[in-house]
């Protein structure tokens, strides 16, 4: 028996899962389901998570937040395929499966929650402190006036486009308008009734 084993087969049953997948980079990579899961043993195709992502994402171990991770023995699923652990019954029994593959700031507080609301940690993990110390203030007003100017010229042109829009409509209105009673007028017919 011929069979497909592409998403749309597998949306016949994993619907929340497939619509999850389609707004995924891996569905605009043209990456199917099969690419990752053996179909018939519902399994991934590589012994853990980690070395199954690595088969397409070589270089994505190399970054600080990749190999601090890493070294503390998570996998790509834990932050990629984070789901908010479910305190009560899901609606109409959906619940997400992490097929969007993007970490949200949830995938992050849900294992660093003592360190989410004081920025200084954050900086200092992220290594901003050393980005910071290099800009100069000058720099950021420049770029904050150019960055105005380009806003203001923006919304007049946006006022520009609204009333063009406006007139052109009205222009457009009035000739349809005319034409219709002009035509109207050419087929009605004076007919005179004796009494």
């Amino acid at each position: 028996m011929p069979v497909r084993p592409d998403a749309e087969l597998c949306a016949t049953c994993h619907k929340n899962t497939t619509d999850e997948w389609k707004s995924s980079k891996h569905k605009s990579a043209g990456i199917q389901c099969e690419s990752c899961h053996n179909p018939h043993a519902q399994t991934p195709l590589a012994p853990t998570i980690t070395e199954l992502c690595s088969n397409c994402h070589k270089e994505r171990g190399d970054s600080f937040t990749h190999g601090t991770h890493a070294n503390s023995g998570l996998e790509c699923s834990n932050c990629h395929m984070y789901t908010v652990p479910r305190s009560e019954d899901p609606i109409g029994g959906l619940v997400p499966t992490g097929h969007t593959f993007s970490v949200g700031s949830e995938a992050c507080i849900g294992c660093h929650q003592e360190t989410v609301h004081t920025r200084d940690e954050i900086i200092k993990l992220t290594g901003e402190v050393q980005q910071a110390e290099q800009v100069k203030v000058e720099d950021l007003q420049k770029q904050v006036k150019e960055q105005t100017k380009i806003i203001s010229s923006l919304e007049a042109s946006s006022s520009v486009r609204l009333y063009t829009g406006l007139v052109q409509g009205a222009i457009v209105g009035l000739v349809t308008g005319g034409v219709a009673a002009w035509i109207v007028s050419r087929r009605i017919k004076v007919v005179e009734v004796e009494e």
